[in-house]
Parts: C-alpha cells; sequence; structure tokens
C-alpha cells in the first residue's frame, strides 16, 4: 500500500498554520480519497482552539529526480 504513510515524518501547512507531526494512521475512503491523522510533535493553535492531531488530505509525493537530457 504506497498509499499508507504510517510512521512516516511529515511537515506542512493547515489551515495557514504550519506543522510537523508522524503520522498515526492513514484510510482510504470508498471513494478513493486518502486521509492522514497526524500526531504533532508541538499543538497548533487556530482560532484559540488546540490541536494534538489533525486530520489531512493525501499529500502529494515530488520526486527529487531530475530529469536527464539526451546529448
Amino acid at each position: 500500500m504506497n498509499w499508507d504513510k504510517k510512521d512516516h515524518i511529515i511537515s506542512g501547512i493547515y489551515q495557514g498554520v504550519a506543522y510537523a507531526g508522524r503520522v498515526r494512521k492513514s484510510q482510504q475512503k470508498k471513494m478513493g480519497e486518502i486521509h492522514h491523522t497526524i500526531d504533532l510533535f508541538e499543538p497548533i493553535y487556530i482560532d484559540d482552539t488546540r490541536y494534538d492531531s489533525i486530520t489531512v488530505d493525501d499529500l502529494p509525493i515530488l520526486s527529487t529526480d531530475r530529469p536527464r537530457l539526451s546529448a
């Protein structure tokens, strides 16, 4: 299951706030959407509400390989 990111360490922006944490679980929904529940390393605050974990949509994977040109 390459969509399963359990135990991966990730970071990003959630509702305009930077976060970092470890994926607790990944779920594939009926329509194929993938969601990840993330336990945050440090809590984030949105509208005066504290979040110790969040659920985000699937994360895009960016390749670090550069295309190679032939001579």
